[in-house]
This record gives structure tokens, C-alpha cells and sequence, in this order.
């Protein structure tokens, strides 16, 4: 992990240099292992910010002329596939607009515009709020434009997907039932916006508080990855002078997410700002979180932070974990559970042994389910192995 964080640090002395247009420092540019960091690059979707930042520093002419094309490559995919989702949500909204149906960009549609550079930052997908009232409106829509409706109708999100660039996830909620810290204090979210027309926009502040609440998600769950770092170093550089950080405090705390802001920020600070200091024990430990969790998390790291989520939630001690309670529990969950998941089971008692078959069969059917399971077993299994020892 030593030469992991060496890297990461190494990378994000780079990204410094080029995000604020400096020369980079001759002497660490030769100590640089630049294999570790294209590797981690390609892990957490920096490539097209490595080779900006290579390219600024001279450093491609010490890659291999593959290697030096490959980066090259990713670069250029990026500028185009963010001209390429653009316009396709260009075409979206004008859509929206004509037939009255309200609407807001979300996360990497705002935060790439905080780069100084297009393609800077690697888009996925365009991510969109919208009325669900039109979810049919919307599909037969995206449908006629030749997308594929992945999912519709099945979650807080609609995923629509045309080959080789759009990836559309059309949001009818903030977030789902499972984001408790999130899901009541995002439900009536549009009362804060602004509109023009049928867009919608959030305040800067709100926004910055979306970004964290969302990066939350992930990183309690399978973990998020430098990019978030990245991100939240450049919209704090461009917009954090002019917010309003009482506010933001406040908000913070209702929300629960005081302490991962500030871990957030501050390391971020550490990594981008002050790239030659040592970092301190908990910083690194911090840094190893995010480089270990990828772009998007890992199923490992899901299992054991739902693992601990869940042994919490019954008071269990994770160091002893009982798990024939445990896993009782997760084949009948407690009555919050049947209250947001499964209301038919509060109001009538009796079906809950069924519905908890139906779960145990639905987990057996789908392959997603059923690995998430076997992460979890797996992780009491490494827990129970650490209590014999």
C-alpha cells in the first residue's frame, strides 16, 4: 500500500501543477514511478487528468510509445464523449421543455464544468431529476431516439442506454429508501432551486451538499474513489470563496455528514494544495480508504461496510458476531424495514414468513443479490476467523 499512496500523492502533485498552471518540480518529476500511477489512473477514471497533466509536466516522452498512445487515447475519448453526452442532453431537455416536463442536471454534468479544460474530467452518463409523472412521456421518447430502457419504473432512477457513449440515468428521486441519512431531507428538494423555464438549478451551497451526500452513498457503502478528492478540491477552488458556510454547517449536521465533509476537504486540501508535506497517519489511512474503493467501490468493501452498517443497527459486537442472528435478521428484517420495503407485511403480520421466503428465493435468482450475499458471509466468516485467533 506504501507505494500505492506514493503514487496516488505523485498523481495528484501533478494534477495540482496542471490545474494551476505551474511547472512542476524537475527533482520529483525524476524520483516519479510512473507505471504505479497510469495503473491507478485507470483504476479511479483519471486517465484523461493524467495525461493533461503528463503532457504539462513532460513526462509522456518517458512512457513507452504504447503507453504514450494509450493515454492519448483515453484523453481524446473523454473531450469527445462529453461533446457527444452534451448534445445528447441538449436534445433531451429541448424535449422536456416543449411538453412542460420540469428538470435539473445532477453531479458530472455540473461538476466537469468546474475543470479548466473539456474532458478534464471523464464523463460516464448524464445524470438528470425529472417528473416522474411523465416516466412514460420520457421513455417513449428516449426510445424512438434509438436508447435501449435498461430499467424503468424499478427504482429512484431510469437507465437508458445507446451504444458505444449514451448512458443516460434519468432520476425520479434524489436518492432511494436506502440513503436514510438522505432520502427524508431530499424529498422535497425543488422548493430550493431555481427555475427558468422547466430548469431547474440548485444553489452552489446545495449543490456542494448534494455532491457530498451522494458521495456518501458510495463511500459507506462500496466505497468511492480519488476522483471525489479531485472533484471536491476543484468545486471548493472555484466556488468556495462565495458560499455560505453557516449554512453549509448546518446542513451538515442535519444530514449527518459534518465529519466526512471535513475528512473530505481537508485531505483534499493535503493532497492538492499542499502536495509536498508529509501526511499524517490518519491522513494516509484516510487516502488508502479511497484508493482501495476504485472509481465506484468494490463488492468487498460493500459487504463489510453493509456487514458493519447492519451489526450496528441490532447492537451486535463485531467482534463476536453471532451470525445465525445475524443472518436470521437479514431473512426477517425489523418492522422499519417492512415499513418502507414491504408496507403490505405491516399491515398484515401473517405474510411476513412468506415474504421472507419470496426474499430468500429472489436472492438465489439474481446473481447480483446472490454475491452480495456471499460478501457478506464472507465477511462474518473473516470476522469469526479473527475472533479464534
Amino acid at each position: 500500500m506504501e507505494q500505492t499512496i506514493t503514487a496516488a500523492r505523485d498523481l495528484f502533485y501533478l494534477f495540482s501543477c496542471r490545474l494551476r498552471d505551474i511547472p512542476c518540480d524537475p527533482a520529483r518529476l525524476e524520483q516519479m514511478q510512473l507505471r504505479p500511477m497510469l495503473s491507478l489512473a485507470q483504476q479511479h477514471t483519471l486517465g484523461a487528468m493524467t495525461c493533461m497533466s503528463f503532457e504539462h509536466a513532460g513526462l509522456l516522452e518517458r512512457l513507452s510509445p504504447e503507453d504514450a498512445a494509450a493515454l492519448k487515447t483515453i484523453r481524446d475519448k473523454a473531450v469527445r464523449k462529453v461533446l457527444l453526452l452534451d448534445a445528447g442532453r441538449q436534445e433531451l431537455f429541448r424535449f422536456l421543455d416543449a411538453n412542460h416536463i420540469w428538470h435539473m442536471p445532477l453531479k458530472g454534468v455540473i461538476l466537469k464544468d468546474c475543470y479548466p479544460v473539456l474532458g478534464m474530467r471523464q464523463m460516464s452518463d448524464n445524470d438528470i431529476l425529472y417528473d416522474s409523472a411523465c416516466q412514460q412521456q420520457v421513455r417513449d421518447f428516449m426510445i424512438s431516439r434509438g436508447y435501449t430502457a435498461v430499467k424503468v419504473g424499478k427504482s429512484h432512477e431510469d437507465v437508458y442506454q445507446k451504444p458505444p457513449v449514451y448512458h443516460y440515468e434519468l432520476h425520479t428521486r434524489l436518492f432511494d429508501p436506502h440513503s436514510t441519512y438522505a432520502y427524508a431531507y431530499y424529498g422535497d428538494m425543488l422548493r430550493r432551486c431555481s427555475r427558468q423555464g422547466y430548469l431547474y438549478a440548485m444553489t452552489q451551497e446545495d449543490f456542494y451538499l448534494y455532491f457530498l451526500a451522494h458521495a456518501y452513498k458510495h463511500y459507506s457503502g462500496g466505497g468511492t474513489g480519488l476522483r471525489h478528492l479531485l472533484d471536491c478540491w476543484v468545486f471548493l477552488q472555484k466556488h468556495g470563496d462565495a458560499l455560505d458556510w453557516a449554512y453549509i454547517r448546518r446542513e451538515l449536521k442535519l444530514l449527518g455528514l459534518t465529519d466526512f465533509e471535513a475528512e473530505s476537504r481537508s485531505l483534499s486540501l493535503a493532497l492538492l494544495d499542499a502536495p509536498q508535506r508529509t501526511l499524517t497517519e490518519e491522513e494516509s489511512r484516510q487516502l488508502a480508504y479511497f484508493i482501495s474503493s476504485g472509481t465506484y467501490g468494490t463488492r468487498q468493501r460493500w459487504g463489510e461496510n453493509m456487514t458493519a452498517a447492519r451489526m450496528q443497527q441490532m447492537h451486535m459486537d463485531p467482534a463476536a458476531p453471532d451470525k445465525k442472528r445475524y443472518l436470521w435478521h437479514r431473512l426477517f428484517p425489523g418492522e422499519a424495514y417492512y415499513r418502507t420495503y414491504a408496507p403490505f407485511c405491516v399491515r398484515h403480520v401473517w405474510a411476513r414468513p412468506f415474504f421472507g421466503v419470496y426474499r430468500l428465493f429472489r436472492m438465489l435468482l439474481d446473481p447480483r443479490r446472490r454475491r452480495r450475499v456471499q460478501q457478506e458471509t464472507k465477511t462474518l466468516q473473516k470476522q469469526s476467523s479473527q475472533k479464534r485467533d
